[in-house]
């Protein structure tokens, strides 16, 4: 049996339930071996989809900017039909390309929001760019209170 027939039928029989060792029983392998083949198999369709994914985001980005290009003349003369039209086409560009995080630092007793992080959406820690932010808050003059943190006066 071809390899890749093998790790189809081993995905295939996991689907259905079976164990590794029945999977091994029914197509002569060891489960060690059928194991290893949906591992495999999956690691493919990953990286398959994870390529499929980047080359949609490309051609979309493309398509982006192809209707930027088309609208550029109008926006250079001042035309503002052209200029919000630009402006709705960079933030798709930006939502596509996981430019859009906003992280709020807080908001006061009036509703206003005082604090605003722009945080990029392949941070590797979230969490640190937050934290980052509610320290040079915490440096200026009106620093940002915690839950139960008391006023220092």
């Amino acid at each position: 049996m071809e390899i890749a027939t093998r790790r189809r039928s081993v995905v295939q029989y996991r689907l259905l339930g079976l164990t590794y060792r029945a999977i091994g029983e029914k197509l002569g392998i060891s489960h060690e071996q059928a194991r290893a083949d949906e591992m495999a198999a999956r690691a493919a369709v990953k990286a398959g989809t994870e390529e499929t994914i980047e080359e949609l985001r490309t051609r979309e980005n493309d398509r982006l900017d192809m209707a930027r290009s088309a609208i550029a003349t109008q926006v250079l003369k001042g035309d503002l039909g052209a200029v919000d039209r630009w402006v709705k086409i960079s933030e798709r560009t930006a939502r596509l390309n996981g430019l859009d995080k906003v992280t709020t630092l807080g908001e006061g007793e009036d509703g206003v929001i005082y604090g605003v992080v722009m945080i990029p959406a392949k941070a590797p820690d979230v969490g640190a760019w937050e934290a980052q932010a509610r320290n040079a808050q915490r440096a200026h003059s009106n620093p940002i209170q915690e839950e139960g943190e008391e006023d220092e006066e």
